[in-house]
């Protein structure tokens, strides 16, 4: 029994973070089974849609406390300047949604926000921790043209 443990292990490795793989960036949240990864080059959103798909990944949803913890914990260590890109959008009504179609519980949002600023503002981020501390790893909606890094998410 305990060589095919061993044998189990060798061949499908197991990390202490679940199974995400960490030799190529991967973060994991046990909690919610989700890995998570900042990808390094600053883009804008449609382009960050699909950079994750590149990666076999999607831009991340933000489904409740635990992974907006995670990931602001990640984008505190990454020493995002500005902001990430996340699943969001309101391209089609004036609520916002995620694109994995997954429910989007909202409470996260920075002070006055969304705001829809110009009527332009149409893509979610997440503020880095180089803001004003009422904003620190809280929700804005920004103009999708805008330039950030994305954070991807897939199961683990």
């Amino acid at each position: 029994m305990l060589f095919l443990l061993c044998a189990f292990v060798i061949l499908f490795p197991v990390n202490a973070q679940g199974t995400c793989d960490t030799t190529n960036g991967w973060s994991g949240n046990i909690y919610t089974g989700k890995c998570f990864k900042i990808l390094n080059v600053p883009v804008k959103w449609t382009t960050a849609v699909r950079n994750c798909f590149q990666e076999g990944a999607e831009l991340a949803s933000i489904n409740g406390q635990s992974d907006q913890t995670f990931v602001a914990g990640l984008v505190a260590a990454k020493r995002v300047t500005s902001a990430v890109w996340l699943g969001g959008n309101s391209f089609d009504v004036t609520y916002f949604y995620w694109n994995d179609g997954s429910y989007f519980p909202g409470s996260y949002w920075a002070p006055g926000e969304p705001n829809n600023w110009n009527g332009n503002e149409h893509c979610l981020g997440m503020w880095g921790p180089y803001v004003s501390s009422s904003y620190q790893y809280r929700w804005n909606d920004f103009a999708c043209y805008g330039s950030f890094q994305p954070v991807c998410q897939k199961q683990m």
